[in-house]
């Protein structure tokens, strides 16, 4: 287990799809409180990037998982950083149910970009990085990488981003991406099967 701060959350009917499956938007949005409720917990300026044009973006998500997790279950959400890097850095998390088995993983990674310029800026290593790494620090060494697209893909659709997509940073938030991809999947697959695995 990461040495880390956890938060627990009970998976309601709003987060299933129509087979009681949890949807990768709640999902993300469990790793996107675990993050923020980690923050507030030490006082990080992650919740408050230093500078007006500053902002926190989350650049790549990746998460797996053993088993389906289905409606009503109690959930367990560690998570931790790794030390940054010169522009980002690594967070990860693992999932338990409620008998202390991991059901999964995830990891993504945060980086600092200027509102104006949408280049990224250096994170440096601040008190608040500080104190996160020493009460949570993770020891992990995996990496997200690049994901490569298959030489033949099928269209199944198309999206329009709606005002409702937008988050607080004016982007399409990234757990509307995950919906968008499970829209795209075929019902009568997805029935026997589940989402094992998914990266934005």
């Amino acid at each position: 287990m990461i040495r880390s701060y956890s938060i627990v959350r009970r998976i309601q009917y709003s987060d299933c799809d129509m087979f009681g499956r949890i949807k990768p938007s709640a999902v993300f949005c469990l790793l996107q409180s675990a993050a923020v409720e980690h923050s507030f917990a030490v006082g990080s300026p992650l919740v408050k990037p230093r500078g007006g044009t500053a902002m926190w973006v989350i650049a790549r998500t990746y998460y797996k998982f053993d088993r389906p997790v289905t409606v009503n279950e109690k959930i367990f959400v560690h998570t931790a950083i790794r030390m940054p890097l010169a522009f980002a850095f690594y967070r990860d998390y693992e999932f338990y149910d409620e008998s202390g088995k991991q059901v999964g993983m995830a990891t993504s990674i945060w980086a600092l970009t200027d509102r104006n310029t949408k280049r990224n800026v250096g994170v440096g290593i601040s008190a608040g990085l500080k104190s996160m790494t020493k009460i949570s620090g993770s020891l992990k060494s995996n990496r997200i990488t690049r994901f490569r697209f298959p030489q033949s893909m099928i269209k199944t659709g198309e999206y329009t981003f709606t005002n409702s997509d937008l988050d607080m940073n004016g982007h399409a938030a990234n757990v509307r991406y995950g919906d968008i991809a499970f829209d795209s999947i075929n019902l009568d697959i997805y029935r026997h099967q589940f989402i094992s695995e998914l990266q934005i």
